[in-house]
């Protein structure tokens, strides 16, 4: 190799490492701020990027026709997993669900059986809350500050518990 060849090796190296040490593109981070300018810290267990917003048929079947029910249904672009819709009564639910004393499908409770993530803990508090029939989980928190207040081997990467740490990369539009 000739001295201008290794100049440009050196700088492509040097330019390489600076990027990973400052947060470029596919440089290992906890939350936006370890990523450079233009970039975002995405964790494996970040919420879904769809393009469509989450299902919400229904808060309560109240706001369903007669004689249907408001069922929690799984949902790919909601950020819990659930969403719901109106349907008539269950008989059997998917995978996570059951069917409640109303004949609706909802969430199994973390502190009744529902086995939450490697990277996420069960919040009893969580899983029992009330509100519309979208916003209520399994109770599997994944809430943090640090390391610390997440399950052994999970990571805290944008204030959530997740299974290893995050990737710097650029936005990409969802359609």
């Amino acid at each position: 190799m000739n001295s201008l060849s290794l100049a440009i090796a050196a700088l492509v190296t040097a330019s390489t490492l600076l990027a990973a040490a400052c947060g470029g593109s596919g440089a290992s981070g906890r939350n936006n701020s370890d990523c450079a300018s233009g970039l975002f810290c995405a964790g494996p267990n970040g919420p879904p990027s769809c393009g469509i917003p989450p299902q919400q048929g229904c808060m309560d079947t109240s706001n369903c026709p007669m004689g249907e029910v408001c069922h929690a249904v799984f949902d790919a672009c909601s950020a819990s997993g659930l969403g719901s819709q109106c349907g008539p009564p269950c008989g059997a639910c998917g995978t996570g669900l059951r069917c409640n004393a109303q004949g609706a499908c909802e969430a199994i409770p973390c502190d009744q059986g529902f086995a939450c993530a490697s990277f996420q803990f069960c919040d009893p508090v969580a899983a029992h809350a009330t509100g519309p029939v979208y916003q209520i989980t399994h109770g599997c928190g994944s809430a943090c500050t640090e390391d610390a207040a997440c399950p052994a081997g999970a990571v805290c990467v944008n204030g959530s518990c997740q299974s290893g740490p995050g990737q710097c990369e650029h936005s990409v539009a969802v359609p």
